[in-house]
């Protein structure tokens, strides 16, 4: 978008006026990740289901998961609850499925971690793939 010298763009300023940039919630957190606790915090997720692998990436709206499993009788939802379980060494039942069961959109509830250091364990899990 181009603007005029000295003006910023609409939504850069719309941004700004939030307090925060695309990524950040203004508390050193992706977007995609919040706090809803002491120990607690929800991820937005992207989900792929039916690839080759099992692999995930931060990306900047959600957390992108591809999954091995088809998304058919909530394989793929299964096979992501217990993939972001592991990634944060938690056990399966502390990872749930909140909203998006027949989306690729999905929302996960974690608790046994705060957000701060489930960043940091998913980047730490990022840099050794």
């Amino acid at each position: 978008m181009v603007s005029k010298q000295g003006t910023q763009p609409k939504e850069q300023q719309q941004r700004q006026d939030k307090g925060g940039s695309d990524n950040d919630s203004g508390d050193g957190l992706p977007s995609w990740l919040r706090p809803t606790g002491p120990s607690s915090c929800s991820i937005a997720v992207h989900a792929k289901p039916g690839s080759r692998v099992c692999s995930f990436a931060l990306g900047s709206d959600a957390l992108d998961v591809a999954i091995d499993a088809k998304p058919v009788d909530g394989e793929a939802n299964a096979a992501i609850t217990a993939y972001v379980s592991q990634l944060l060494g938690l056990k399966r039942r502390d990872v749930a499925l909140t909203v998006g069961s027949k989306s690729r959109e999905k929302v996960l509830a974690v608790s046994g971690v705060d957000a701060a250091a489930a960043l940091e364990l998913l980047r730490a899990a990022a840099a050794m793939q």
